[in-house]
């Protein structure tokens, strides 16, 4: 039986407390290999794309750029805007959200990445699959602690 079932403790941890922060983040408009460029100075699996008021419009990852290479987007005279192949509906959370309703949104969806948004949809901070298996490690750390022998 999986650990989370046989433990039947609770413990809350709140986004507020995982979440990678300040979000990158990039406006509306900006040309795909410059989100990629940035991506890779800072190191980040995803960006989120906002609009003028600084709310979100959409989330561009990896994965989307992988696609859009295996599309051959990058082999077109015109150079493709970051939000043509970003994610439009984007699924996001509240920082006091907890973190257990957030792993089941990622699983849900089948999301590596949630922006943490304030109630205007202003991304406070990113969630990734990253900072959930830091957070996990952690607890198991506490719930089993090494051999005494």
């Amino acid at each position: 039986m999986p650990i989370f079932k046989r433990y039947n403790k609770t413990l809350r941890i709140n986004v507020s407390e995982i979440m990678s922060t300040p979000p990158v983040t990039i406006p509306e408009g900006l040309d795909l290999q410059s989100a990629i460029d940035l991506m890779w100075v800072k190191k980040v699996g995803s960006v989120i794309v906002v609009d003028l008021q600084g709310r979100v419009r959409g989330l561009l990852t990896e994965k989307d750029v992988i696609y859009a290479a295996a599309k051959g987007l990058f082999k077109k005279k015109e150079e493709p805007l970051a939000e043509s192949i970003m994610a439009k509906n984007v699924v996001s959370v509240k920082k006091e959200d907890d973190l257990t309703a957030v792993i089941e949104k990622m699983r849900a969806h089948n999301l590596k990445h949630m922006p943490v948004v304030d109630n205007d949809n202003r991304p406070l901070g990113m969630v990734s699959l990253r900072d959930v298996l830091d957070v996990s490690m952690a607890v198991l750390r506490l719930l089993m602690p090494p051999d005494a022998s």
